[in-house]
């Protein structure tokens, strides 16, 4: 089976495209009930182990570069895994980003350099590809402008045939609609 590890920046609703898979893909090794499954972050070594261990399962993991770079090695051993990387990789999502980033009060993320920076590279596609040695078709990319919308049907058809999946489009809507406007609009 395959092990689906999401990439995402501070702020660009992750953990909500988490909670879209995992309330969609059935037999997952996940049972979180909350946005963040624990304090702190998002990834867990256990959860990385576990899915070493258990290669005839799906698994969804998540977090930041940053959080993902620190079981690299580990990450690197999974046999079948596909990344989708959410990213911020024009002016455009750029915007989106930071002005979601002042409505949750993320005081240390608001700074615009700080995304203009290092940020930016972060989330893109060859990153994932040179550090966790994973094929470019192997990792599907998600603008934030993409994503920040009410319908995100073109979204899910494109997580659907990237994942080989069938993940319900109108139901994932309707619970996309509920954080769109909550967390965007």
């Amino acid at each position: 089976m395959t092990t689906i590890i999401i990439a995402f920046p501070p702020g660009s609703g992750g953990n909500h495209l988490k909670n879209i898979l995992v309330s969609d893909i059935s037999k997952l090794n996940y049972t979180g009930s909350t946005v963040h499954q624990t304090p702190g972050n998002n990834l867990q070594a256990s959860q990385v182990e576990t899915a070493l261990a258990n290669p005839e399962a799906i698994h969804v993991l998540h977090g930041h570069f940053g959080e993902i770079m620190s079981y690299q090695n580990q990450i690197r051993d999974i046999k079948d895994k596909k990344f989708i990387v959410i990213c911020n990789d024009n002016a455009d999502d750029f915007k989106l980003l930071l002005d979601r980033q002042k409505k949750l009060e993320f005081p240390s993320l608001i700074r615009g350099d700080y995304y203009e920076g290092e940020q930016v590279f972060l989330y893109e596609p060859f990153m994932y590809h040179h550090y966790f040695d994973v094929p470019m078709k192997n990792i599907m990319n998600i603008p934030i402008k993409e994503f920040f919308v009410e319908d995100i049907s073109s979204v899910i058809d494109r997580i659907n045939f990237f994942l080989t999946s069938n993940i319900d489009v109108h139901a994932v809507n309707n619970l996309h609609a509920i954080w769109y406007r909550n967390n965007i609009k």
